[in-house]
């Protein structure tokens, strides 16, 4: 739950979460136009992406399917629960102590700021490893790293490669999340602890000047907006339409006038685009039904990262299209039967 000093604090910073979504890496129906709402009328969460801060957990994510998947409240409450003790993970991994979360600004872009899970400082070596040391001591010793701990759900493990150490990855999400932080705090690493079912992974992010160029221009350029309280160009979301709509509630006038010339080009785009649409509807469609008629007895068809599984309706059967990573799956054996 955001508090009210929470609230004024997110309207005066573009923070990492923030960020993820103006470089377009949040899902489904997020973008910087829910994101102005969010800055210039304190609408929250417009844009809250949760669940790929993982260990934050709010909102909702993508699946494999891409679909999105709304996290239960039990979710929310196990990442919150889960974060210190990954923040405690990662300092044993990495060698390091920690200091508590807090949000950082940057010193001259005061619009940047991050909240990462823990900082990463220096470890004295006089110091026995078991014994955790008093915040003043450890305020005292070097920054090293921002760290980000993630609980990452079932349905977002093909973000992160699997199960299997030599496959796993970052998601690029998670990387821009990181950039952010480490712009925000001007340090040059980052230490990733993910929970994977009953997983560790760790990883370590080095800064990238380029990266951090190009987030700061695309950062920049949306503080403009907001700063001037001029709506950002609208991105087809669902937020974009409420932003449009509460800026022009009502009508105002009861005639309909002519439209400009620029008025009457997007209007005929928009026709144009409905007409198209519904023709590659139509030709979708009949695809799916050719398709269908070669099936034979098959569960379904893959190529190219394409998986056509077929489904049975009331209707009949059906092929379903995912687009992603193909994973090899092991035929379950049937109730009462051995495996």
């Amino acid at each position: 739950m955001l508090t009210p000093k929470m609230m004024l604090l997110r309207q005066s910073l573009v923070t990492s979460t923030d960020i993820v979504v103006l470089a377009g890496l949040a899902g489904k129906g997020r973008g910087a136009c829910g994101l102005w709402s969010e800055k210039t009328d304190g609408l929250f969460p417009a844009n809250d992406t949760g669940v790929e801060s993982e260990a934050d957990l709010e909102g909702e994510g993508e699946g494999e399917d891409g679909e999105p998947v709304v996290l239960s409240s039990d979710a929310i409450s196990l990442g919150h629960f889960v974060q210190p003790y990954l923040v405690d993970y990662a300092a044993k991994a990495f060698n390091v102590w920690t200091l508590p979360e807090d949000t950082h600004r940057h010193p001259t872009e005061h619009w940047i700021g991050a909240t990462p899970d823990a900082v990463a400082v220096e470890r004295s070596p006089s110091t026995a490893t078991h014994l955790r040391p008093s915040l003043s001591v450890a305020m005292a010793q070097r920054e090293l790293a921002v760290v980000e701990a993630k609980v990452v759900g079932k349905h977002r493990f093909h973000l992160w490669g699997g199960w299997k150490e030599t496959e796993w990855v970052l998601p690029e999400a998670v990387r821009v999340q990181c950039q952010w932080q480490m712009t925000a705090k001007r340090l040059r690493k980052a230490y990733v602890v993910a929970l994977l079912g009953t997983h560790h992974r760790t990883m370590v992010v080095e800064h990238c000047d380029e990266l951090e160029a190009e987030l700061v221009e695309l950062g920049r350029d949306f503080w403009g907006y907001v700063t001037r309280r001029e709506m950002p160009p609208v991105d087809g979301t669902a937020e974009a339409w409420r932003m449009v709509r509460r800026a022009f509630p009502k009508v105002r006038r009861p005639a309909i006038v002519e439209a400009s010339q620029e008025q009457a080009e997007v209007m005929r785009a928009i026709r144009h685009a409905q007409e198209e649409t519904k023709l590659w509807d139509v030709e979708c469609e009949r695809l799916k039904q050719a398709l269908t008629r070669t099936m034979g007895d098959e569960k379904g068809l893959e190529t190219d990262g394409i998986r056509a599984a077929f489904t049975v309706t009331k209707e009949g059967v059906t092929p379903q299209f995912r687009v992603g990573p193909i994973k090899a799956r092991t035929p379950r054996a049937k109730k009462g039967r051995a495996a």
